[in-house]
């Protein structure tokens, strides 16, 4: 009887994405994460802020829970929410197509005081597409966006022929 081939392990390690600032442990926050699903069936936002309340949990230290900063900081994701969600409903003349696009877009700038500090801004994507310098910043963030979402989805097989066309445009 041949013997079968055996598949390699798989082994998934939890880790922060990149540009995250956390102070606890990724490994940590997931086992979090899969106690909270255990119990709860689901995952949700409202799951993880219970867990997090208790000053004995892991991940407590992650939420700001002085309410006057917490409501600061939630205003100010509200006016970035507001900046984010303004879209462009643009519907070329003789083609019935509607295409959709970001009203306003993040540019990487450098600050007027100080040459060497970059400082996040937004333009209108008019903008952005007039100016040179925006116009690539736009560009090498949409291929990295690709990429991306390319290695995110690199075991759905049936996306392969989507794959290689990306490859050889975006090169």
């Amino acid at each position: 009887m041949a013997k079968r081939k055996q598949k390699a392990a798989v082994l998934d390690v939890p880790e922060w994405a990149e540009n995250a600032r956390r102070s606890v442990p990724a490994k940590t926050v997931h086992e979090v994460f899969q106690r909270i699903a255990r119990k709860y069936g689901s995952l949700t936002r409202q799951h993880i802020l219970e867990e997090a309340k208790s000053p004995k949990s892991p991940i407590h230290g992650e939420f700001e829970w002085d309410d006057s900063k917490a409501a600061h900081a939630h205003r100010l994701w509200q006016a970035g929410e507001l900046r984010r969600t303004l879209v462009y409903r643009r519907v070329e003349e003789g083609d019935e197509r509607e295409r959709v696009t970001r009203a306003w877009v993040p540019i990487t700038r450098r600050d007027d005081g100080d040459a060497e500090v970059k400082r996040m801004t937004w333009m209108t994507m008019e903008d952005a597409m007039t100016d040179p310098a925006a116009r690539q910043e736009l560009i090498e963030r949409a291929l990295a966006e690709v990429r991306a979402w390319q290695q995110r989805y690199a075991d759905v097989k049936e996306l392969a022929g989507i794959f290689a066309a990306i490859d050889r445009h975006a090169a």
